[in-house]
């Protein structure tokens, strides 16, 4: 019912915006050159009508761009290169016919103060006049680094992220503090896609890794931000956006190979089928080694729990593939409706309890409407992963689950100085985790949930110079209480080029279905008969059950969501159009915060109390011994011995830190970037010290430096990480220092063929990245791509 009055909402949208007739579209073809006459690729080319972006393009590898379907008509085309904004072009389309233009960009010209996001306030709006901390994620990182298909790696170079990977295609991303294995903090978006998985609310990056190559914006909101995105935007937003086929017409196909085996092909195909009618094909195959080693016999470095089965393999396969078709109506109105899916075979994921080999099934599906004013979104996404190894206890787990989701988001103008926008969605999610006989292998039952929400922002500004924003969000899920998200913000801009700003917010992160109804073997059974024959003959005779003690993770239904109180203050400036730097400080208050998987907490498995067959005073003895020897000990049914892991809440957490990064350009050919972050914790509840941990590093830092010339594109990058623990579940240990140099270079032979190469851990610096992951060793990888339009 939920699918067909859902779907039943956008095709009546749909039909509203096809009975609007388009008139007979013309089209622009261009080139933009440099002074000696070589076409220049990656250059932004808007068409606009007014203040209204009709179209935007990037030049492609001769500097050609087409924008087709305009209506006729008189438009501006203005142009965009890292270097600055060229002066502007006036176009005249008539009906039906082609309009050529050539563009030759001009000497010596900057444009960050123009750069524009839309990430802070859900609409486009200058860098400057953001009210946040928001990094837009370099273009180069695209062409340079996602050829490993890897897209977390692209962010490395944002400021405060704690980027960890643990295993080939295993990484967490964070912001500013409070890491888990399988972060779910950053609330990720695709093309406005939830696209994490619904069990556990992370995003499976290797689930997306043949995106890639089709990324055309990465924008990093830093920050609690949940007035306008809701649970999960605990610590900020990614937002990536792909390309239309519209933008992206043509087709290319990449072979990549290189270190661990690795074998990659992917490809991508983007079609006019005529009456504004255009279709996008995009899919790849990767195989190849991974990082990760068995553990039942021995492990990699000290403090690692043993697993009870080996790896069964140490390939990975990955296979992806996606459809889209858009439907334009005239300028501003079309519709989009895309499909895709995945197939996982072999990555190693790493959990608070154990290991498990990933062996699933993913589809996905949105549609999309937009009329000037008004967007609807409707996205399904499932997961099916049958027969997954638990490597930790060696009990194979079943898991599927699905969710259903729609939104919708109008934007109004009041007035010159005024802005204002209104939004709601509403999802409906299901779990189920039974294997082929009905039996639940990693949740005590199977939920079924429905969440809404509602949301506003208004924005204003005064006397050109001040910019308020208020921002309110009222969530409510059948899975925890309703929650209240308000946020407001000023920027005050010095000039044009400078500007201030202070947000002060809340934000908060929603248990997910593994902390509240897990039930799952956490580890093979303890064996403690040792303890039980040392009390000799006080027990008379009486069995403890001590050689086998089964140990379990189990779910606490009683879990509150975790609640955040920020304040940040932030500065942000443009020197001669060619540098931008910029320094924030936030403090975060915290409380309520969902511990790791910890012994001894969960509320319905009090300490162990021996048999009641015992003497008084030796019962207690024993009981007393036994929770002081073994943490996590209780009684299981029938007074049994169990060994119980789970989570609580607990703990008012207070963490601060420090955020600058600069940004520039050296001449046309040099690009620079680096930046440092400090982060301070403190826990404020002694009684949550063994059960809160934020995970991350009290500094870290980053520096790049990247080269373009006609053809040729490389850059080099550096991060380091200072020492810090990691504790989650049964994986608590040192993170010692590391620091890592990735290289990434490109080659144009010619119209079609390009070379690539990207070495990330160039230097072989074997190391881990969060306590119970792989070591990480170097991987380089070589490509050779053919395109054409």
């Amino acid at each position: 019912m939920i699918r067909v009055g859902c779907y039943g909402c956008v095709s009546l949208l749909f039909l509203l915006v096809a009975s609007v007739s388009a008139q007979q579209a013309g089209r622009i073809d261009g080139v933009v050159k440099d002074s000696s006459g070589a076409g220049s690729p990656d250059v932004t080319v808007r068409l606009s009508k007014g203040d209204t972006v009709i179209q935007s393009r990037t030049t492609d590898d001769r500097g050609g761009f087409v924008f087709e379907g305009v209506n006729p008509g008189k438009y501006v085309v203005s142009f965009r290169t890292v270097d600055g904004e060229l002066s502007p072009m006036d176009a005249e389309v008539s009906p039906g016919a082609t309009l050529s233009l050539e563009k030759v960009i001009a000497e010596d010209v900057g444009f960050l103060e123009s750069v524009t996001v839309v990430t802070a306030s859900r609409e486009t709006e200058k860098l400057i006049d953001a009210p946040a901390s928001i990094t837009i994620v370099d273009p180069r990182a695209k062409e340079l680094y996602g050829g490993a298909g890897q897209i977390p790696s692209m962010l490395a170079g944002v400021p405060g992220a704690e980027l960890t990977q643990s295993g080939l295609y295993n990484y967490n991303f964070n912001l500013r503090g409070m890491n888990e294995p399988l972060n779910r903090r950053v609330e990720v978006l695709i093309d406005g896609r939830d696209p994490s998985v619904p069990f556990l609310g992370h995003p499976e990056w290797s689930a997306l890794a043949f995106l890639a190559d089709d990324i055309t914006t990465m924008e990093v909101l830093s920050g609690p931000s949940a007035a306008l995105y809701g649970q999960n935007a605990f610590n900020g937003v990614l937002n990536i956006t792909t390309s239309s086929p519209r933008e992206s017409l043509g087709g290319e196909v990449r072979f990549t190979a290189g270190e661990l085996h690795t074998f990659k092909v992917d490809g991508k195909l983007s079609a006019s089928l005529g009456r504004n009618w255009y279709l996008k094909l995009a899919g790849g195959y990767t195989g190849s080694n991974d990082f990760s080693r068995s553990r039942n016999v021995s492990v990699e470095y000290p403090g690692l729990p043993r697993e009870a089965i080996p790896l069964f393999t140490d390939h990975v396969d990955l296979g992806s593939g996606l459809a889209r078709v858009d439907k334009y109506f005239g300028e501003r109105k079309m519709f989009t409706f895309e499909a895709g899916g995945q197939t996982l075979s072999g990555p190693v994921f790493l959990v608070g309890v154990s290991r498990f080999l990933s062996n699933s099934i993913r589809t996905w599906t949105r549609s999309h409407v937009t009329i000037p004013g008004l967007e609807v979104t409707f996205y399904t996404n499932t997961r099916d992963s049958p027969d997954e190894p638990n490597l930790g206890s060696g009990v194979p787990v079943w898991e599927k689950d699905a969710n259903y989701h729609t939104d919708a988001q109008v934007n109004r103008r009041l007035g010159a100085n005024t802005t204002f926008l209104a939004g709601g969605s509403y999802r409906h999610e299901t779990v189920t985790t039974a294997d082929a006989r009905g039996v639940q292998t990693l949740l005590s039952k199977a939920p079924s949930t429905n969440r809404g929400s509602g949301y506003g922002e208004i924005r204003h500004t005064l006397a050109n110079r001040l910019i308020l924003t208020a921002a309110f969000r009222l969530d409510a899920s059948t899975l925890y209480s309703r929650q209240y998200s308000p946020r407001a913000s000023a920027v005050y801009r010095i000039a044009p080029t400078q500007s201030f700003f202070a947000s002060f917010g809340d934000a908060f992160e929603a248990p997910n279905y593994a902390e509240l109804f897990v039930f799952i073997p956490a580890g093979p059974p303890a064996d403690l008969s040792a303890i039980e024959s040392s009390f000799g003959n006080l027990l008379g005779g009486v069995k403890l059950g001590l050689d086998f003690v089964p140990v379990f993770g189990i779910g606490n239904e009683r879990l509150r969501v975790e609640q955040i109180r920020t304040a940040e203050f932030g500065y942000k400036r443009v020197f001669h159009n060619r540098t931008l730097v910029t320094l924030a400080y936030y403090r975060n208050w915290m409380k309520d915060f969902i511990s790791d998987l910890v012994p001894g907490v969960h509320p319905d498995f009090p300490p162990y109390q021996a048999p009641a067959a015992l003497s008084q005073s030796t019962r207690a003895l024993v009981s007393q011994t036994l929770n002081q020897l073994v943490p996590g000990i209780t009684n299981g049914p029938g007074g049994a011995p169990w060994i119980v892991y789970s989570q609580a809440n607990g703990g008012r957490v207070t963490s601060q830190g420090v955020e600058a990064s600069v940004t520039g350009w050296l001449g046309s050919s040099w690009q620079y970037s680096a930046n440092y972050s400090w982060f301070h914790y403190s826990l404020n509840d002694a009684t949550a010290q063994a059960t809160v941990h934020p995970n991350a590093p009290e500094h870290k830092a980053f520096a790049s430096l990247g080269y373009r010339k006609q053809r040729f594109m490389a850059d080099v990058r550096y991060r380091w990480v200072n020492s810090f623990r990691f504790s989650s579940g049964l994986f608590q240990g040192p993170v010692p220092t590391y620091n890592i140099v990735d290289l990434g270079a490109t080659y144009q032979l010619s119209a079609h063929w390009k070379l690539g190469l990207n070495a990330s851990n160039l230097l072989d610096n074997q190391h881990y990245e969060q306590f119970g992951g792989d070591i990480l060793k170097r991987l380089v990888l070589g490509s050779v791509a053919y395109s054409w339009k």
